[in-house]
């Protein structure tokens, strides 16, 4: 039996992932509940049983790190983005939501919004769930276009889902030129050129080893089925 993921039970969830905004600071009976040491610094580790409630530390994610990677064009596109976030030497975020020890995946999802603005949501899948409806959203990097000012105001925010998300953002400004109504970045990382392309949507591909199990039959003197456990990969 796989352990208990912690959030499901204390978050709703939406259509695609956790309302964020559902979830509240630490607490049982009163009390915060502290992280252990030797485990990823993104949420406590407690007894779903306590009726307790979580949040993310906003060092357990840098999102300061990876709004500097978009500045500087460390990044061509949004997968190797995603590439970044979940390679462990990179050392990006140390989430584990549904605290089995190991860190869970970030997806990133595109959103296109009115006027041309364009949202990556950041969704921290547990790594003992491949459920859809188990992911959370942890933080967002808007791409705003201002076609008065011509200008991108690009800005990475926190869900609510981290403690201090209304009061950290990491922004800058990039110019642009508006020719018939499309957008053309003048300068800078070969990113923004990406951005703005004619692409389609980009929904991260997330794949995680899940346990499997390997039923063998021999035909031999001894009959029986012995079972054998190995490592599966599943894609999301």
């Amino acid at each position: 039996m796989t352990k208990p993921f912690l959030c499901a039970l204390i978050v709703a969830a939406t259509s695609s992932s956790f309302a964020c905004d559902a979830v509240i600071a630490a607490k049982s009976k009163g009390e915060p509940v502290s992280e252990q040491a030797d485990e990823p610094a993104a949420v406590a580790a407690v007894d779903v049983q306590a009726n307790v409630e979580a949040q993310i530390k906003p060092e357990a994610l840098d999102l300061e790190t990876i709004n500097f990677l978009i500045k500087k064009g460390k990044v061509k596109d949004a997968e190797v983005l995603e590439k970044q976030l979940n390679n462990p030497k990179e050392k990006l975020h140390s989430i584990d939501i549904d605290g089995d020890g190991k860190l869970d995946k970030i997806q990133i999802v595109e959103v296109k919004k009115p006027n041309d603005e364009i949202v990556f949501e950041l969704h921290v899948i547990p790594s003992s769930k491949e459920e859809k409806d188990n992911a959370l959203i942890v933080a967002f990097i808007d791409f705003a276009p201002d076609k008065t000012t011509n200008t991108l105001v690009v800005k990475a925010t926190y869900a609510p889902c981290v403690i201090g998300h209304d009061t950290i953002v990491y922004d800058y400004d990039v110019p642009i030129v508006v020719q018939n109504d499309t957008i053309v970045v003048t300068g800078g990382p070969a990113f923004y050129g990406w951005l703005f392309a004619v692409r389609p949507v980009y929904v991260g591909v997330i794949v995680i080893d899940v346990p499997t199990v390997h039923i063998h039959k021999h035909k031999h003197k001894h009959k029986g089925k012995h079972k054998h456990k190995g490592k599966g990969k599943w894609h999301w």
